[in-house]
């Protein structure tokens, strides 16, 4: 509403992340009826043929938050992901001054916005913080049952944890299991976005840090982006640019 047309339809569909085939069919589908799209989705076969569908058809679309390098998009809207995980890492090396090890838990891996991040991390520690050593990524796969299996696991084998990065879901059962294990204020916790639980987290001093991707600020722009296209064509300096600036919440300023 606030970008002033008053004939513009916004329609949203939700997909399951676990469910690209359904992804792409509903990408194919809505490309029959919608002007543009702004897509957030996983990096799989058929969701790129479905992109290329678009791209036939003339629907331009926007990639959100996750790229799918190589696709045949219009452009892509996000952070600097890797930036985003040397920024935690980075954070994690001056946070967690005592040796010891440093627990990695990766969401998705069909999402290429985790690897980057944990890339980004590991480089960082490996580079510049001798002090930390880092184990195997664990891949949760933004499955709960299955993070808390891997934290238990993981935090009974080593006592000498000293940091906990997660790229994605699964910071209720990270803050579970450092209580269970009395590591809960002790241990570095540095993780993403600014929602509920890690609002109460950073205020009750079990989370260090928070990186928000600011999502408002995703969606005005790949909206902007979209009616620019539709309105004066495809211009390569206007489509250069869709990156956001993500935030670092502490305690000191998550509210």
């Amino acid at each position: 509403d606030s970008l002033g047309y008053r004939r513009l339809t916004l329609h949203r569909t939700l997909v399951a992340e676990s469910a690209p085939e359904k992804l792409a069919k509903s990408i194919i589908r809505s490309s029959k009826k919608r002007h543009a799209l702004i897509v957030f989705g996983n990096e799989h076969p058929l969701v790129y043929e479905a992109l290329r569908q678009c791209r036939e058809a003339n629907v331009p679309v926007i990639t959100l938050v996750t790229d799918l390098p190589g696709a045949q998009r219009l452009c892509h809207v996000g952070i600097d992901q890797q930036q985003a995980g040397r920024t935690a890492g980075r954070m994690m090396g001056l946070m967690a001054h005592r040796p010891g090890e440093v627990l990695m838990l990766s969401g998705r891996q069909d999402f290429s916005a985790h690897r980057l991040r944990i890339q980004g991390f590991r480089e960082v520690i490996t580079q510049r913080f001798p002090h930390l050593q880092l184990g195997e990524v664990l891949a949760g796969e933004d499955n709960r049952q299955r993070i808390d299996r891997l934290l238990e696991e993981a935090l009974r084998r080593n006592r000498d944890v000293v940091g906990i990065y997660n790229t994605g879901l699964g910071n209720t059962q990270v803050a579970q299991a450092l209580a269970r294990h009395r590591r809960y204020g002790e241990c570095c916790w540095i993780t993403h976005e600014r929602y509920r639980t890690t609002r109460e987290q950073l205020a009750q001093g079990g989370m260090a840090l928070t990186i928000d991707q600011h999502a408002h600020q995703h969606a005005r722009l790949a909206v902007e982006l979209a009616l620019r296209h539709l309105e004066t064509g495809y211009q390569p300096h206007l489509f250069s640019d869709g990156k956001v600036e993500f935030i670092l919440y502490s305690a000191e300023n998550v509210d």
